[in-house]
């Protein structure tokens, strides 16, 4: 079979544009997923995000702030049609109303519940600390593995500094 220089280069730019990096380093891609062709993987990505919004938009979030409102407006409806309470029962509604405030998860932004960011933490203490164990000091390893490295240790630092800044702000509010 004769395959003309043309034809050759054509099938090459083909095969290469199918499986490229452009997505390998995605979030929702698991296992193998990231040597699939990029059509693949893009198509993966996409439905991860939709199930992402779905999810999302089923919650109902309820600041503190909001919650303080409504109660307000139930007392304000309270006052025109007023109900008898003893002082056990109103010391009962309030004990529970502010027993389920102090509970509240702490909000630092939008974006979702900490349960997953903590298994990610979990993987990520454990495959560097596996890492650490492995290497001896005098070991040479390719510089692209230390500015990954270098790039993971950045995050996770600004991740930290945040997060730990938006709990202090949160923790002074409650004491005031």
């Amino acid at each position: 079979m004769q395959v003309s220089k043309k034809i050759l280069l054509q099938i090459i730019r083909e095969e290469a544009a199918k499986s490229t990096k452009k997505y390998d380093d995605d979030s929702a891609l698991k296992g193998d997923q990231d040597e699939l062709p990029d059509e693949l993987q893009k198509g993966i990505i996409d439905k991860a995000v939709e199930d992402r919004e779905e999810k999302s938009e089923s919650l109902i979030r309820v600041t503190r702030k909001q919650i303080v409102k409504m109660l307000r407006e139930e007392m304000a409806l309270a006052e025109k049609e007023p109900v008898s309470l003893d002082s056990g029962s109103l010391a009962s509604v309030i004990s529970d109303i502010m027993g389920t405030l102090e509970d509240e998860p702490q909000t630092m932004g939008d974006g979702g519940r900490a349960r997953m960011a903590k298994q990610q933490l979990q993987q990520l203490a454990s495959a560097a600390q596996s890492l650490h164990d492995k290497l001896n000091d005098d070991d040479e390893i390719p510089e692209w593995t230390q500015s990954k490295i270098a790039v993971a240790e950045d995050n996770i630092d600004a991740v930290a500094d945040h997060l730990g800044y938006k709990m202090d702000v949160q923790e002074s509010r409650k004491k005031k």
